[in-house]
């Protein structure tokens, strides 16, 4: 029980890691885009490392298996809300102070004419 607990704790510990990655980067990096780009790495892995932290820690429950669909939500969502959010920016025409643009030369709009 004692290296379940280990174990448990520092599947944690390394999510609030993430988590504080996640907090300093929206604060130090220089457009919308990168920090949309850390948000949703960051979160999914501090959110899915505290969850199976909380799984090791509970064991084979009923619970454990709402908490692994849980972390298949997680998988699920945040990668299509962050790519959501920052195509809706880009369209709208938000570059802020972006670096580089790679996509001036694609076509981004849903005209079949133009």
């Amino acid at each position: 029980m004692i290296i379940q607990d280990i174990l448990a704790g520092f599947l944690m510990i390394s999510g609030v890691i993430f988590f504080l990655t996640t907090a300093i980067a929206l604060l130090r990096f220089p457009d919308f885009f990168s920090r949309m780009h850390a948000a949703s790495k960051c979160l999914v892995g501090g959110g899915i490392s505290i969850i199976f932290g909380l799984i090791i820690q509970e064991g084979i429950s009923p619970l454990s298996l709402r908490l692994l669909l849980l972390i298949i939500f997680l998988l699920i969502t945040t990668p299509v809300v962050g790519h959501a959010l920052t195509r809706s920016a880009y369209q709208y025409g938000y570059l802020g102070e972006m670096v580089q643009d790679d996509m001036k030369d694609m076509k981004t709009g849903n005209d079949s004419n133009d």
